[in-house]
């Protein structure tokens, strides 16, 4: 079972309060997770007691998208990455799909099945898998695992259409 690196949670909710749930995961001894509380409600008070409780950080609803990114490359430790040149794409070349060898469909079949519901690990290994057998796929798969790599599923998906 895989351990999520960030929960955000409302600090209301029908059956357990924000609260309550910081301090399950808290009292269970789990420190590693982070915890960003979100709510409409900013006052201090709220703010100090979901701190005080073992919360890592809070947003205010509605949530802007800029301070969640924020949040998420400050506590995870991340570098985002806006724009990509094309990958493996020949010098004025602006669809990389078409300039790519594709294996056969049959051999892809388990990796758009992995895009598809987000493993992205097992994708990762699937394609090194496949991408060994024929040094002529291997601008095409160095393509699909710089994609997973950055978790673009949507590039994911969008090349694994295209081939098949």
């Amino acid at each position: 079972m895989q351990q999520p690196d960030v929960i955000i949670t409302d600090l209301v909710m029908p059956e357990r309060d924000g609260f309550e749930l910081m301090r399950q995961i808290r009292d269970s001894g789990d420190h590693q997770v982070k915890i960003i509380a979100a709510s409409a409600s900013v006052i201090e008070s709220d703010q100090a007691h979901c701190l005080g409780i073992g919360c890592d950080d809070f947003l205010a609803k509605p949530l802007e998208i800029d301070s969640l990114l924020a949040k998420l490359q400050q506590h995870l430790c991340l570098t985002w990455i806006y724009q990509q040149p094309a990958i493996n794409a020949p010098a004025g070349d602006t669809n990389t799909a078409l300039a790519l060898i594709y294996p056969l469909a049959a051999k892809l079949a388990t990796l758009n099945h992995l895009a598809r519901i987000g493993d992205i690990s097992g994708l990762q290994k699937e394609a090194l898998k496949i991408r060994d057998l024929d040094p002529q796929y291997h601008a095409f798969f160095d393509c699909i695992l710089a994609l997973a790599r950055e978790f673009d599923d949507r590039g994911l998906l969008n090349l694994l259409s295209i081939s098949s």
